[in-house]
């Protein structure tokens, strides 16, 4: 995108390339007129994309080229303002991109005069940006706005806060092997808003650094510079920063309340978009390099305040919790999550079964031989899963590693020895059953759906959808009882506490994965399926 040299102005109005709407000096749509000041504004870029169905500008209107009020425009309508409701920082990275500008910083509301919006669609993963905005308008006081970085950014990374590093020369320009050090690190990475930095690759030595940093300058470019160098593609210093998130409150780092760090403030987290406390206590433990994830509860018992919007739907997508934060609102709700501390399953088919991994400063996976039935037992109830089922790997007990009675509350706690490396491929594999039972019916395999949670069994509440065929076959299935025969919701139970779920989450995970929260009700789901084979009916 060719940019108007900074040093542009303009004396008047009339021969500045902007236009007044709504009493505000605006951009025009044929100049890209970036850095050029209209009355005193200080325009934005224009991007435009003329490819046929999916032509498009988008721009932003305020104090740099990168910070401002969204405006996107069709050919031949008017330049329109965007709603923020569901924009969150990783749409916003999308936009930033779009106008070459750097990592996305914040998304914000503004309030204004009431006026045309276009709305964003919930969580979209189209190619072209334009295709997000839906076509219909609504009347609002709110519009968006954006803050990207300007001369920095992180690109190809798995998130907002990793990737390859790059800075603005008057084209984006990648920073080469040696050329930033850990004091530059940390400058950057607090630039981008986002944790300390917990790798980075490339940083060789800091006798040849072209970023000359102290530690305590806000932005990169602010830091003293020399021996700039041109990379060579695949040279440049990759970065990981940390996510800015904590849980707070809890027994660990790895439990209590989510909270988020979004332009230096800390904020709960609330989650927004749907049942899906456990995809984002998925997220939440990922991001925070904690084990598997235990449990995530939706509470609206906190004090009414400001918090931080999250869809849980866009973590799922495999998305940085920070990266599906959307526009500032006010709530007494937030999320609970446990995750464990120093074990996890990975690369499983749900929270229950995967090869198994332990903290030892990394993870590292358990060898072949090394976990005993036992110890799969220990590591079941750690995790709030059923009975071990399946283990795979543990060869003899004679040399595991974790000596484990049956009564330990952690796999951890249980008396170590033989550690070692595993090679690839050779790693224990575990699969535990799923905590959950029908009670009160003829068999095991019918009756009221039941789950255990955090050690407490509780009959099921379907929430926020409708009990359906799919959802039946899933228990059938996940208490090993053939085929549905038939489910159905039932309210004249005695009132008491139950686990509420999803029911459009069930048929595509389990029903442990689906609760999304507790609740005192009359409700509950009776299920019966055909009796296992090896199983006689009562």
């Amino acid at each position: 995108m060719a940019r108007v040299p900074e040093t542009s102005h303009c004396s008047t109005l009339s021969s500045c390339p902007c236009t007044l709407t709504h009493n505000t000096p605006q951009c025009v749509t044929s100049t890209l007129c970036a850095g050029v000041l209209c009355a005193g504004v200080l325009c934005a870029g224009v991007l435009a994309e003329n490819n046929s169905a999916d032509s498009f500008s988008v721009r932003l209107v305020g104090p740099s080229r990168c910070e401002g009020e969204v405006e996107f425009q069709r050919p031949g309508l008017d330049w329109t303002t965007v709603d923020p409701w569901s924009v969150t920082l990783g749409f916003g990275a999308r936009l930033c991109s779009a106008l070459d500008c750097g990592t996305v910083l914040s998304v914000e509301r503004k309030t204004g005069p009431e006026r045309k919006v276009l709305t964003v669609s919930n969580n979209c993963e189209e190619t072209s940006v334009s295709r997000c905005f839906k076509t219909e308008t609504s009347s609002s006081d709110q519009s968006l706005e954006l803050k990207c970085s300007e001369s920095v950014r992180l690109v190809s990374g798995s998130g907002l806060c990793s990737g390859s590093v790059q800075i603005w020369d008057g084209s984006w320009t990648g920073v080469c092997d040696g050329d930033l050090d850990q004091r530059g690190a940390e400058v950057l990475c607090r630039e981008l808003d986002c944790g300390a930095p917990s790798l980075l690759q490339g940083a060789l030595s800091p006798l040849g650094q072209t970023f000359h940093c102290e530690g305590h300058e806000s932005a990169l470019m602010d830091c003293p510079r020399s021996n700039s160098s041109t990379c060579s593609s695949g040279a440049t210093v990759n970065l990981t920063c940390s996510e800015p998130l904590r849980l707070v409150g809890g027994a660990s780092r790895c439990a209590g309340t989510v909270e988020m760090r979004v332009r230096g403030e800390w904020r709960r987290v609330f989650e927004s978009y749907g049942p899906y406390e456990k995809e984002a206590a998925v997220g939440v433990c990922r991001d925070l390099d904690c084990g598997s994830a235990v449990y995530g509860e939706s509470r609206d018992d906190f004090p009414e305040g400001p918090v931080w919007r999250v869809s849980s739907d866009c973590v799922n997508r495999k998305s940085s919790v920070r990266g599906c934060v959307s526009a500032v609102s006010s709530s007494s709700e937030g999320l609970d999550v446990v995750c464990s501390d120093s074990v996890r399953l990975v690369s499983g088919s749900g929270l229950c079964s995967g090869s198994v991994q332990i903290w030892d400063g990394s993870w590292t996976g358990v060898c072949d031989g090394d976990l005993d039935q036992r110890g799969a037992e220990v590591l079941c109830r750690e995790l709030d899963c059923g009975a071990p089922s399946l283990l795979q790997g543990a060869l003899s007990p004679l040399g595991q590693t974790f000596h484990c009675e049956g009564h330990e509350s952690a796999l951890m706690d249980c008396p170590r020895s033989n550690s070692r490396t595993c090679s690839s491929g050779a790693t224990v594999n575990l699969t535990c059953s799923e905590p959950l039972r029908l009670v009160g019916g003829a068999s095991r395999c019918a009756g009221t759906v039941e789950v255990r949670v955090r050690g407490e069994w509780r009959r099921v509440d379907e929430a926020y959808g409708v009990w359906d065929p799919q959802d039946t076959a899933v228990v059938c299935r996940d208490l090993n009882c053939g085929s549905a025969v038939y489910g159905e919701e039932r309210s004249d139970f005695p009132e008491g506490p139950v686990w509420t779920v999803s029911p459009d989450c069930v048929f595509k995970s389990s029903v442990r994965g689906c609760v999304s929260g507790s609740d005192f009700s009359s409700k509950g789901v009776e299920v019966k399926c055909s009796v296992a084979p090896d199983e006689c009916q009562v």
